[in-house]
């Protein structure tokens, strides 16, 4: 299992264009892809909960071979992880019958008539597959709440991506943006990137302040360092008096095209030189 994450956090290091050693919660919940743990488990309860018309005989042998013959207890069988895992899918297969039969009340609305479900194998395995997509919200977003708690208590600075819950709607923050400005909201929205607060404590700079003497966040960087004055009234000629906020929920690809501009970070020397947009053609002439 370590194997396999490791694998997906390389990939999802690569997808996003992040930075090595950011937490993997951090790109789960950002990209919105279901953690693995939980993707598996879901995976291994819809094929047995769609195949549980087997004999019950056939799997209780399964079951009793599979386990020691010093601990054959009813007990030692009951808490075998096959016997759990029967279970649980059988409450997921029972949910999903649960669903057809309200469907099939709602298709033939008669008095009188006891609620049936269907027992086309079809419309059983779409109903389970409907019953596990929606435990497959659920779980995720418990799995983010109980890390962000943990993060927030071992934190001074509250980053943006900690302020949402878990869900699709955090791809809208990247969308449409290209893999560079897509990297750059990234860094801003997780704190962990090229700028000086964290460098300095992952130990690869010595100091951590901005050249005006501050520390040097995105929120800084975005609303408060003076050495960027005049970039800055440009951003609030486009944009109005704005917060950080409103920067890293509602006005992202400007915010991003911004920072690759002015937050001075070589990653991004190639796409503020090349990839010229109007907007980023005005504050060049600033930069410049």
């Amino acid at each position: 299992m370590l194997q396999l994450e490791s694998r997906q956090y390389g990939c999802l290091v690569q997808i996003a264009g992040a930075f090595k050693g950011i937490p993997r919660e951090y790109l789960l919940k950002e990209l919105y892809v279901e953690p693995l743990e939980i993707f598996l488990e879901r995976c291994a309860l819809t094929h047995v909960a769609r195949n549980l018309a087997a004999s019950p005989k056939t799997r209780s042998k399964i079951l009793e071979d599979s386990a020691s013959p010093q601990k054959s207890s009813h007990r030692t069988l009951q808490s075998h992880p096959y016997h759990v895992l029967e279970r649980q899918s059988q409450q997921l297969r029972e949910r999903a019958q649960e669903r057809l039969a309200r469907r099939d009340a709602n298709l033939r609305p008669r008095k009188n008539i006891p609620l049936k479900a269907s027992q086309d194998p079809k419309d059983i395995a779409k109903a389970i597959n409907a019953c596990a997509r929606e435990d497959a919200e659920i779980r995720p977003e418990q799995f983010w709440r109980k890390w962000r708690t943990e993060r927030q208590a071992h934190t001074s600075k509250d980053q943006p991506a900690l302020w949402d819950i878990w869900g699709k709607e955090t791809l809208r923050y990247y969308e449409n943006l290209p893999r560079a400005q897509s990297s750059m909201l990234l860094q801003c929205r997780t704190g962990v990137g090229g700028l000086g607060t964290h460098l300095f404590r992952v130990k690869v700079a010595d100091f951590d302040k901005c050249d005006c003497g501050e520390q040097q966040t995105a929120e800084h960087l975005f609303l408060k360092c003076t050495k960027l004055g005049k970039a800055r009234s440009l951003l609030f000629q486009r944009l109005g008096r704005t917060t950080f906020r409103q920067l890293m929920r509602e006005h992202t690809a400007t915010a991003a095209d911004w920072a690759i501009c002015f937050f001075g970070l070589s990653q991004f020397d190639w796409t503020k030189s090349n990839l010229i947009n109007t907007f980023t053609r005005d504050m060049l002439r600033i930069s410049s």
